[in-house]
């Protein structure tokens, strides 16, 4: 597994190594353990939509997905760059 796949996985909350169809099922049984899907006004939902772009808060999500994965993975700080 690529160390991208990894970063992508811890942040979403899915388990690394997992293919992508059990990733799916994985998300989809998280969803269904929350609860029923209810309608949000299209209002409430841009105004979220809009606050969860602020650059405030990627900034903030970002440096603590960031630390996250340090944390775990502090390795990733020497390993160099990313290859594809």
């Amino acid at each position: 597994m690529r160390r991208y796949q990894v970063v992508l996985s811890l942040i979403v909350g899915l388990t690394p190594g997992l293919a992508l169809s059990e990733q799916a099922a994985q998300l989809q049984l998280l969803a269904q353990s929350i609860g029923a899907i209810r309608t949000l006004a299209p209002e409430l939902a841009r105004e979220a939509h809009d606050f969860l772009l602020k650059d405030g808060v990627v900034n903030a999500t970002f440096a603590y997905w960031a630390r996250q994965i340090v944390r775990k993975y502090p390795e990733t700080l020497s390993a160099g760059p990313i290859r594809a």
